[in-house]
């Protein structure tokens, strides 16, 4: 059984108001399923986590990277796979689309349709993030991209409380550059593995399984999705003016060789910091540090 998870409020509402010829275009290419419409935020996961207990084989995220994200979550209870069969599936209809560059996903969501009937599928590593929820209280989630704490959780808790009317880059490098420019640094202590802390004043750290984010910057080039590692990148302590000059390098991927910026691969990263540090996971906005991130080796089975 295959269901597909539809976010009617993706690219502005526009997904609701396509769907019905996106499914008759799916129908004639022979792609068909159960088709279950996402009510708010965190009812993908919901979804996603009811499909696979009913039996569905393959759960197919309809939306944008954070419907992909809420989907995968659905995947997975804590640490393990609630159906280690089962499948996810993407047709992106969504403003961002920073997952599917790196799976080489086409951003058209017949063409990326014809990857799911292609049957082509591999195993992909998943991030466990262990982090202080809006509540007050310890929360556990999953990400399948990128994960991100200080400049970059600010960043997107602004984006996500405005309009992305401006498609994915415009919006997300307007939000970036807001937070270059009002962002104050706090003192991080960032560990990797087993090492000694990192520790001083820091803008970001960025612990990815992906190589894009932000709507097209290429934060982590050299990220694999197999390899059991994050990438993991940490802007240190440089000037408010060393930001703004490294934009158009964070694009091209040859930011990582410029001074301040420390990189490492690491299987586990713990940051804490003294003040509270927003969170970015998948381009959402879910809590604050302190934060545990550990890498789920090969979990989730992903049409590609």
């Amino acid at each position: 059984m295959t269901v597909f998870v539809v976010n009617p409020r993706a690219a502005h509402g526009r997904t609701a108001s396509r769907w019905a010829r996106l499914e008759a275009s799916l129908l004639r290419l022979g792609l068909s399923g159960e088709v279950r419409f996402t009510e708010g935020p965190g009812h993908a996961r919901h979804l996603t986590a009811q499909a696979l207990s009913e039996g569905a084989r393959r759960v197919v995220a309809v939306g944008g990277d954070g419907t992909i994200h809420e989907v995968m979550n659905g995947f997975f209870d804590d640490r393990q796979p609630r159906s280690p069969e089962a499948t996810l599936g993407i047709l992106p209809t969504g403003t961002g689309g920073d997952l599917i560059r790196t799976l080489g996903i086409p951003r058209d969501p017949l063409k990326a349709a014809e990857h799911l009937l292609s049957g082509r599928q591999s195993l992909f590593d998943v991030g466990r993030a262990e982090f202080v929820g809006a509540d007050g209280h310890r929360t556990v989630r999953h990400f399948v991209n990128i994960a991100e704490a200080g400049l970059g959780g600010a960043a997107v808790d602004r984006i996500n409380r405005g309009s992305k009317v401006l498609g994915g880059f415009l919006t997300f490098l307007a939000g970036t550059l807001h937070a270059f420019a009002t962002y104050q640094p706090g003192v991080m202590s960032i560990a990797f593995d087993d090492e000694a802390p990192l520790e001083g004043r820091a803008w970001n750290v960025v612990v990815g399984n992906g190589r894009y984010f932000g709507g097209g910057m290429h934060i982590l080039p050299e990220a694999r999705m197999d390899d059991g590692l994050f990438d993991v990148m940490v802007v240190g302590d440089v000037s408010r003016a060393a930001l703004f000059r490294n934009v158009a390098a964070i694009y091209r991927g040859t930011h990582l060789s410029e001074p301040g910026v420390a990189f490492r691969r690491a299987r586990e990263v713990r940051v804490r910091c003294a003040r509270p540090l927003l969170l970015d996971l998948d381009g959402e906005a879910p809590g604050t540090t302190d934060a545990h991130f550990s890498i789920m080796p090969q979990v989730l089975r992903l049409s590609v």
